[in-house]
């Protein structure tokens, strides 16, 4: 093979696999983005806590739920020691005993039903500041991305008889994502694979029938 030949084979099986590779990103971050927008309503509605949790988001996955008090304990996910996502249950108003409540059992936390999730806060200070307010809007995500790993184990060890599988998760500050990103991202991901493919075949071909030429 001549070097002008070796050059368009190095071309497919370098380049090929970066599409493929570039377009599988791209593709699973449009997959997870649909399915965090799916149900999602451009603006959110207004909801007690107390009737996300017994009647679920209905036609509207974003939400701003309010009448609901934080609980105590909470779940940290750290790169490099720095804060980068929060998890802290959340409790219908007058329905939370906190460590600070007498009637509440001596280290124990109740069960909770819903959960916070967010990145907000990025340490103690912040999020104590954080679990003052009174509403919070966000995208129900229980669904597409269920409490799982080291988070449900660390949940579970502040409140360890809640029954996780069933709880709601709220992304909070997250609105629904335009329709026409998701479209682009799948799209483009989905062709950046085609061609990749395509190059790898190409240049497979190409090899077989240069060399035995």
């Amino acid at each position: 093979m001549n070097p002008s030949q070796k050059a368009i084979l190095l071309l497919g099986f370098v380049f090929g696999p970066l599409l493929i590779l570039f377009g599988f990103i791209g593709a699973g971050m449009g997959q997870a983005q649909y399915r965090e927008a799916r149900g999602a309503q451009a603006e959110p509605q207004r909801i007690r806590l107390q009737d996300l949790i017994e009647k679920g988001p209905g036609g509207n996955t974003n939400v701003q739920i309010t009448d609901f008090t934080f609980g105590d304990g909470y779940a940290v996910d750290t790169v490099n020691n720095a804060w980068r996502t929060v998890w802290v249950p959340v409790f219908p108003s007058g329905k939370y005993l906190g460590v600070s409540d007498p009637r509440a059992p001596a280290q124990k936390l109740p069960p909770f039903r819903a959960v916070v999730q967010t990145r907000v806060p990025k340490n103690a200070g912040e999020l104590e500041t954080y679990c003052r307010q009174n509403v919070v809007q966000g995208l129900v995500i229980s669904e597409s991305f269920p409490l799982g790993g080291k988070i449900a184990q660390k949940l579970l060890e502040e409140y360890p008889d809640t029954d996780l599988p069933h709880c709601v998760v709220i992304e909070a500050e997250q609105a629904p994502y335009p329709r026409r990103q998701i479209v682009s991202l799948l799209a483009g991901g989905i062709s950046g694979m085609a061609v990749g493919c395509g190059l790898i075949i190409t240049a497979f071909i190409l090899k077989r029938r240069w060399s035995t030429a």
